[in-house]
């Protein structure tokens, strides 16, 4: 009921879309064209180790950034860390390495 009830109000209010907003009264805002991510599972993250062409793996996670720290762009499809990028090797390994690989997101089940 509640729900209902605010949905009526922004309709009576004429409210709009955050989207809205931002094309209509901030277009000037810039989105980044990457976000910065860290991938972890239990308290273990994704780590590059600080090595190139080397296969990556699970370290603790410490918060720190560096080595655990990636970048996904805009489109969820390609996963870096400075100017490298994550790629699949013909061993299924997963190595940084300096050529593009492409990736695809999949929400978690029950994610929202």
């Amino acid at each position: 009921a509640v729900v209902s009830t605010q949905s009526t109000g922004r309709e009576k209010l004429n409210c709009k879309s955050f989207k809205w907003y931002l094309d209509n009264i901030y277009p000037e805002l810039e989105i980044p064209e990457r976000v910065i991510i860290s991938v972890s599972y239990n308290n273990w993250c994704l780590d590059s180790y600080g090595q190139v062409n080397k296969e990556v793996g699970l370290y603790k996670c410490h918060g720190g950034g560096g080595n655990q720290e990636w970048h996904v762009d805009k489109s969820k499809s390609v996963i870096t860390q400075d100017d490298l990028c994550l790629t699949i090797n013909r061993s299924d390994k997963i190595r940084l390495f300096e050529r593009l690989s492409t990736w695809q997101h999949v929400p978690a089940v029950g994610a929202g």
